[in-house]
């Protein structure tokens, strides 16, 4: 039987009630008293209240005039909620100008403003330091805000660093940062849910392991980001660069007119290991759109990329060489490199590198998949090299020259059940030795 609207009406009640008190509380700005301040109602009872845990920031000082140095004010707000055991931190309507570091070093703070471009946080150009630095904290985020510069891009800092802390990001939009997010040190978990980067020409949107020196870093998921600096701006140098991380989750962003817009690099003695890509998009690169190439003495294994694209890059769409041992690409597609290849694999060192129902089209100068330098223990197969999009209505990407090429001494590979047709010189060019399987391929 359902319960009839009548039935409901005394919950109703009870909940307007609620929320019509929480709302005078807010209203009455009990809820940025800091900590150890009193009110009537408190002094009207014989028991101690526990300090609510909303705090304006504008109780603490803040002005948001985007003149006033608001650092301090947002400090104190911290500070209250920390020694409160956590709270959050409500920054209403305005541009706060943030000159200095925000150190957040307690658990259960959250950061929450009212709506990116309503609550804005503002940094001066000039700035070298971190914005907001988490250490050694848990449960802690920030949200609905915009955090930018007031004037030309920074050229150094980071808006956001994360120090072996779990952090929630969750709908910022970080504009003209060098760094727009940052993680290091082993143990924490960073998620990036949402949101807009356009970091600083030359900068990276988020950057994980930079401080190699703190170990690899922690988990990192980050789910619907978009970076994109435009098409009038100058590009950043990367969208997501790992350099020494121990996971990372990475599902439906976009990483648009970057210089590189995934780049896996870690340097001589560190890894970058456990990489899930799915539904992505590296797009528009001025040099290429991926590239998984470790320092030596460094390794990368086991990056998996699934039903991803990348595309319009002035190289290859996608280039792997160095320590890599384990890349699968699933339904991934390779397009539009009217300059240079769609897939470029370099051995000896780079192995088990597999390509499975992958599209490479458009590459006009280039060829589709290329396996070069004695690659071994690859696989490409399912795959297609045909003319992308449709005749009928002109919407289509030109043909390779080659689809798949393998240079003289490659070893140990597949290439089966791909269909290889529609290149304007050759479909395959297989100089590699045995053992190797080339076959059922329509060319």
């Amino acid at each position: 039987m359902e319960t009839s609207l009548a039935s409901q009406e005394p919950q109703l009640a009870e909940r307007r009630k609620r929320r019509g008190f929480m709302q005078s509380l807010v209203a009455a700005g009990i809820g940025g008293l800091a900590v150890g301040q009193s009110n009537s109602a408190e002094a009207a009872c014989s028991v101690t209240l526990t300090p609510l845990p909303f705090l304006n920031v504008k109780s603490y000082g803040a002005v948001g005039n985007g003149t006033t140095n608001d650092t301090a004010a947002f400090q104190c707000a911290v500070d209250a909620a920390a020694a409160a055991g956590g709270g959050v931190i409500l920054v209403p309507a305005g541009n706060y100008l943030i000159s200095g570091t925000i150190y957040v070093n307690s658990h259960g703070i959250t950061i929450q403003g009212m709506g990116s471009h309503t609550s804005v946080l503002v940094v001066p150009s000039t700035t070298t330091q971190d914005m907001i630095r988490y250490t050694h904290c848990l449960s802690c985020s920030i949200k609905n805000l915009t955090i930018q510069t007031n004037g030309t891009a920074a050229s150094a800092g980071r808006a956001i660093h994360c120090y072996i802390s779990d952090v929630l990001i969750e709908n910022l939009w970080i504009v003209n940062q060098f760094v727009s997010v940052e993680i290091n040190g082993q143990g924490g978990r960073v998620t990036i849910l949402g949101g807009y980067y356009n970091p600083a020409p030359n900068g990276t949107a988020v950057l994980a392991g930079g401080d190699v020196s703190a170990g690899p870093a922690g988990e990192l998921h980050i789910i619907n980001l978009v970076v994109d600096p435009g098409a009038v701006l100058p590009q950043p140098a990367y969208g997501l660069r790992l350099r020494s991380v121990a996971g990372v989750w990475v599902t439906d962003c976009d990483f648009i007119r970057c210089n590189v817009g995934l780049m896996i690099d870690p340097p001589n003695g560190y890894s970058v290991v456990h990489g899930f890509f799915s539904g992505c998009a590296w797009d528009t690169s001025a040099s290429r759109c991926m590239v998984i190439q470790p320092g030596a003495g460094a390794v990368v294994f086991g990056m998996h990329f699934s039903n991803c694209w990348s595309a319009s890059s002035t190289l290859d769409t996608c280039a792997i060489g160095g320590e890599v041992n384990g890349v699968q690409f699933t339904g991934h597609r390779f397009l539009n490199s009217p300059q240079g290849n769609g897939l470029w694999v370099t051995g000896p060192s780079a192995k088990n590198i597999n390509v499975d129902a992958c599209t490479a089209s458009g590459i006009s100068n280039g060829t589709g998949f290329v396996f070069v330098g004695n690659a071994t223990n690859f696989a490409v197969r399912n795959c297609t090299t045909a003319v992308h999009g449709s005749h009928a209505v002109g919407a289509y990407l030109p043909p390779n020259l080659y689809g798949v090429q393998v240079t003289s001494g490659c070893s140990n590979y597949i290439i089966a059940n791909n269909f290889l047709k529609e290149n304007t010189v050759a479909s395959i060019i297989d100089s590699g030795s045995a053992p190797k399987v080339v076959a059922n391929n329509l060319t």
